[in-house]
């Protein structure tokens, strides 16, 4: 069991990561951008002095931004529109390594062959589920914790696209070198 998870780098000077959405079309593993923006135009009708005072902004953009997570957004691949919020942030898997291997090599190329990927394996399954039940079921919190902090142990594995990149020149494919970091 597990996830993936996408996340655009927020750049250099204290500008958060974002965790991108994933388009809920059947087969679709498109991402789309999770958070608030402006257009030009809207910026230049705000002012560059009042950009950071949205109460000074006029009162349809601050309804924009008071309601953005609501509004509907659409996939490139014209499969979805939706309200942003009922977008899921994470794409559930429950495969093998070959598989999951498969999809992170789609997955890599959908985001044209640039991006890092972070591999957190836990080293016991279903921990976190088998705590949660704990705690629904007998009402067990010192079992919950125990098995919770257990949960947290898990390896880290990050593979930077530098890496990758020499990898896929030496022609390894990255489907089966995501299986090996898994198995390892």
């Amino acid at each position: 069991m597990g996830a993936f998870h996408v996340w655009k780098k927020g750049g250099w000077f204290g500008n958060a990561d974002e965790m991108l959405k994933f388009c809920s079309g059947s087969g679709c593993m498109g991402v789309l951008s999770d958070s608030f923006s402006l257009t030009e135009q809207e910026q230049e009708r705000i002012g560059e002095e009042n950009l950071d005072s949205v109460t000074k902004w006029p009162n349809d953009l601050q309804i924009k931004y008071e309601y953005w997570y609501e509004l509907p957004v659409a996939c490139p691949c014209g499969k979805t529109v939706c309200a942003r919020e009922y977008l899921p942030d994470s794409y559930g898997f429950n495969m093998s390594p070959d598989k999951i291997g498969d999809r992170a090599e789609e997955l890599f190329n959908m985001l044209e062959r640039n991006a890092d990927i972070y591999l957190v394996v836990t080293k016991e399954d279903m921990l976190i589920h088998k705590a949660r039940h704990d705690l629904q079921t007998h009402g067990d919190t010192k079992s919950y914790w125990s098995k919770l902090g257990h949960a947290r142990d898990r390896e880290l594995v990050f593979y930077p696209l530098k890496r990758i990149i020499s990898d896929l020149a030496g022609g390894t494919s990255l489907s089966s070198r995501i299986k090996a970091l898994l198995v390892a």
